[in-house]
């Protein structure tokens, strides 16, 4: 049974530093998680038809690591929601790998049971640490402070009238920080949330 190691965001963070500087490290924005996985890591993108309808699946790395399923509506609609699963996958690559070689699937089915076959914390924390990879590729730390800064600079005078701490503010322009990252506002909210260096949105 795969039981993940417990990792920190902290230390998910650094994996995920260390991701960056090896496959991007211009770090221009946004970060092209699709092209890395195809021509980096040598991966190929499957899209697979109705795999959320039907199984309540965004996506999954196969357990040889060579391929992922992402749901094919996702791929071809939702492209800011296409490219966290693709990172989170890459979470399950990079973190998970020892955890893979336990166990074969290939397919949707053997992947569905494989995650029923994980007992409730064991699938929590692998899904978890996955999301935490997703959220600290996408967005890095220092491109999310340049990016919110000057976010914040241009609603100064607004924000300052709202007048409260910044997880009530961060709404209000998380969908303006987003876009040069091509993420979903709520990744955005999560990493601001998340970051040990908090942030003070009346101060940048």
């Amino acid at each position: 049974m795969i039981v993940p190691n417990y990792l920190g965001y902290g230390e998910i963070g650094e994996r995920a530093e260390s991701f960056i500087n090896r496959h991007h490290p211009s770090r221009e924005l946004p970060i092209p998680i699709e092209k890395i996985i195809e021509f980096q890591l040598g991966l190929d993108i499957v899209p697979h038809p109705n795999l959320y309808l039907n199984f309540r699946i965004n996506g999954f790395l196969t357990s040889d690591r060579t391929a992922i399923f992402v749901d094919e509506r996702q791929f071809s609609q939702y492209w800011e929601k296409y490219r966290f699963t693709l990172a989170h996958e890459v979470g399950h690559y990079v973190l998970h790998e020892k955890a893979f070689g336990e166990v074969v699937w290939s397919g949707v089915d053997e992947y569905k049971d494989f995650i029923m076959s994980m007992d409730k914390e064991a699938l929590d924390r692998f899904e978890i640490q996955g999301n935490y990879f997703a959220e600290q590729v996408l967005v890095p730390e220092s491109s999310l402070i340049e990016v919110a800064t000057a976010v914040a600079g241009r609603h100064r005078d607004e924000l300052r009238r709202i007048g409260a701490e910044t997880r009530i503010l961060l709404p209000y322009i998380s969908k303006e920080i987003a876009l040069p990252f091509e993420v979903s506002p709520q990744v955005v909210e999560c990493r601001i949330n998340r970051m040990e260096k908090e942030i003070d949105l009346l101060e940048l």
